[in-house]
């Protein structure tokens, strides 16, 4: 696995551990950060995706502490 990918996968990983850590379900998740919710589920289920960075942050401001 290319350095990339690695970190790709390291990011939607800490992605989902934080939406899981928080109790919302990836349609909550979806609802909140305004990305479409088979958006959210294809990348926060099949690591091989290569999300766009727009989508990555979207996804990581509702998850702020």
């Amino acid at each position: 696995m290319g350095q990339a990918v690695a970190t790709t996968v390291g990011v939607m990983r800490a992605v989902e551990q934080a939406r899981a850590s928080r109790g919302l379900s990836k349609a909550e998740l979806a609802r909140r950060s305004r990305v479409r919710a088979e958006t959210v589920r294809h990348l926060l289920t099949d690591m091989t995706v290569n999300p766009t960075l727009s989508n990555v942050l979207d996804m990581l401001r509702p998850l702020r502490s």
